[in-house]
């Protein structure tokens, strides 16, 4: 090994020191990262239960407004009987009481 140099021994220190530093620094970012990738995760859950209740909801909407429409088809329906018997109810007016004394 003709080119070994000898580097000052209070230097190799320094920089296992430095290595030392680097690697914590590391270990707290992957441990970072990996708490952010879990957050991700349970985040990424919530949408999924969220998405679904939307659906379910979206679902309910419809079925009321169906409901609605059939509410309002068969007060359409009732008012139409209304305007007949009230018709019917002028027509019995308008005719002699069976019933009169005479």
């Amino acid at each position: 090994m003709l080119y070994k140099q000898q580097i000052p021994r209070s230097h190799v220190e320094v920089l296992r020191s430095r290595v030392e530093v680097l690697r914590s620094r590391v270990e707290v970012l992957q441990n970072r990262v990996e708490v952010l990738q879990n957050r991700v995760e349970v985040l990424r859950s919530r949408v999924e239960v969220l998405q679904s209740r939307v659906e379910v909801l979206q679902s309910r909407v419809e079925v009321l407004r169906s409901r609605v429409e059939v509410l309002q088809n068969r007060v359409e329906v009732l008012q139409s009987r209304v305007e007949v018997l009230r018709s019917r109810v002028g027509v019995l007016q308008t005719l002699p009481h069976r019933n009169q004394v005479h």
